[in-house]
């Protein structure tokens, strides 16, 4: 079987699972056989191993909670609590009276063209709309005009 090889990089990245000893054998077996030929690595991890063991209070130092934390969180509370914000009172007013004009004109507009389309008859809507398809277009019309210039040229 084929030894498996390792770089320091891969050998590195595998310090925590080393330290937590949750590498399985055979990666155990290269990561010692490395550290075993490599100084840089070796030394990496034994001070490493030796910050995890025991930290220095200089890096780690003792945190204390603060005694008035929860005062100072009951009085924001309380501030927010009844602390008034016009604008943004202001600005859902506003949204709303919007709204409610939209809606206003948009009954009022299907109303209107309700009333409109109620008072023309039906014959009246499809001779509107066959005089409105019965028209000649622009192309047309100008054909005519050519036509009728080549005509009185002859």
């Amino acid at each position: 079987m084929k030894e498996k090889k390792m770089s320091p990089k891969h050998v590195i990245s595998q310090f925590q699972d080393w330290f937590e000893q949750r590498l399985q054998e055979d990666d155990l077996r290269v990561v010692k056989t490395h550290l075993e030929h490599c100084s840089k690595c070796r030394d990496y991890y034994s001070s490493m191993a030796s910050l995890m063991e025991s930290p220095d209070e200089e890096f780690f130092p003792e945190l204390e909670p603060d005694p008035y934390l929860a005062t100072r969180v009951k009085a924001r509370a309380r501030k927010d609590a009844w602390g008034f914000k016009p604008m943004h009172w202001l600005r859902w007013t506003l949204v709303g009276a919007a709204s409610s004009i939209a809606i206003l004109v948009g009954v009022e507009l299907g109303n209107s063209l309700y009333t409109v389309t109620q008072s023309d008859t039906g014959t009246e809507i499809v001779s509107t709309y066959y005089q409105a398809f019965s028209q000649q277009s622009i192309a047309d019309q100008w054909q005519d005009v050519i036509q009728t210039n080549q005509g009185n040229d002859k």
